[in-house]
C-alpha cells in the first residue's frame, strides 16, 4: 500500500512537472511570438520610413534641383553602407535619362544673325570636354568599386566644390555659390570668342575684365590663364544651372530589394515639349 501511494505521488509530481513545463513552453512561445511580431512590425515601419524618402520623388515635373537632393541621399547611403568591402547592404541606384538630342538645351547658345537657329559657342578649344551633362546620368553602369560606380553622381553634385578649386588653382580666391550664379547669369558677356575682331566682340572683351573684377574681387587680375579658367567655370556652371531648372518625370520603375522590401533603384526621364523639340525648364 505504501509503495502504491509513493508511486501515485511520483506520478502526480511528474504530471505536475509536465504541466508546468508545458505552461512554461506555451508562455515562452507566446512571448517569442510577441517579440517576433514586434520585430516584424518594427522592421516594416523602418522599411516604410526608408521608402518614404524615395516615394516622394515618384511624380511628374520634378525639378533637377530636387534630383540633386535625391542624388546626395543616394551617395550618402551608399557611402555609409555599401562602399566598404563585405557589407550586405544593397546599394541604391538612380538614373536620369536626358538623351543626346537634348544635350544642346543644357549648353550655352549664342544667337547668330545669319542663322535662324541657335548655335553652341565652341570657340574654346576644349569646350566639348567641358560638358558636365551627359545623355544618361547614372550609377548603374561601369565596373570597379561601388564608389567608382557612383562617380557620375559625385561629379555632378560636387561640381561647385570642383569649380571653386579650379579658380583657386589660378589665384582666384573667394569664389562661392553666389558668385558662380552671377557668372552663369552673365555668360553672354564672359564667353566671347577671343579671336573675333568685330567691334561688338572687342567691346565686350574690354568690359569683361572690369565686370569680372566686380564679381570676383581683387584676386582677379585679368590674366589670360584666369580668363580661360573663368570662361570654363562659367560654361560648366551654366550647364549645372540648366540641370537644376530642367523638369523630369519619374518612370515609376522602382527596383525593390527582395530581401528587405526597400527601394533600391529609381529612373527619371527629362520632360520635353509636346512636339519633343526641347526640354522644359522652369
Amino acid at each position: 500500500m505504501e509503495n502504491a501511494t509513493k508511486a501515485l505521488l511520483i506520478a502526480a509530481a511528474v504530471m505536475i512537472a509536465i504541466m508546468v513545463l508545458t505552461l512554461l513552453m506555451m508562455a515562452y512561445n507566446q512571448v517569442s511570438e510577441y517579440y517576433q511580431t514586434q520585430h516584424i512590425d518594427a522592421m516594416a515601419k523602418q522599411t516604410g520610413e526608408f521608402n518614404e524618402n524615395f516615394i516622394n520623388y515618384d511624380r511628374k515635373n520634378i525639378r533637377g534641383s530636387e534630383l540633386l537632393s535625391l542624388m546626395n541621399k543616394v551617395i550618402d547611403f551608399n557611402e555609409r553602407y555599401s562602399y566598404a568591402e563585405g557589407t550586405n547592404y544593397t546599394r541604391i541606384e538612380v538614373t536620369m535619362k536626358i538623351g543626346d538630342q537634348y544635350l544642346k538645351d543644357f549648353l550655352y547658345f549664342d544667337y547668330d544673325e545669319t542663322n535662324p537657329n541657335y548655335k553652341v559657342i565652341y570657340e574654346m578649344p576644349n569646350a566639348e570636354s567641358l560638358g558636365i551633362i551627359l545623355p544618361e546620368i547614372t550609377n548603374t553602369k561601369g565596373g570597379g568599386t561601388n564608389r567608382e560606380k557612383d562617380r557620375q553622381l559625385i561629379a555632378l553634385t560636387g561640381v561647385e566644390t570642383e569649380l571653386i578649386r579650379d579658380a583657386e588653382n589660378v589665384g582666384i580666391a573667394g569664389l562661392d555659390k553666389g558668385k558662380l550664379e552671377t557668372l552663369s547669369a552673365n555668360i553672354a558677356n564672359i564667353i566671347v570668342d577671343e579671336k573675333a575682331q568685330d567691334q561688338y566682340a572687342v567691346s565686350i572683351r574690354e568690359k569683361r575684365v572690369e565686370q569680372l573684377k566686380e564679381i570676383l574681387g581683387a584676386s582677379f587680375t585679368g590674366s589670360s590663364a584666369q580668363i580661360k579658367t573663368v570662361k570654363e567655370i562659367t560654361y560648366q556652371y551654366y550647364q549645372f544651372m540648366q540641370f537644376k531648372r530642367a523638369y523630369f518625370n519619374s518612370t515609376g520603375e522602382f527596383k525593390i530589394d527582395p530581401d528587405t522590401g526597400r527601394i533600391c533603384g529609381m529612373t527619371f526621364e527629362v520632360t520635353t515639349t509636346e512636339d519633343g523639340s526641347s526640354v522644359i525648364f522652369n
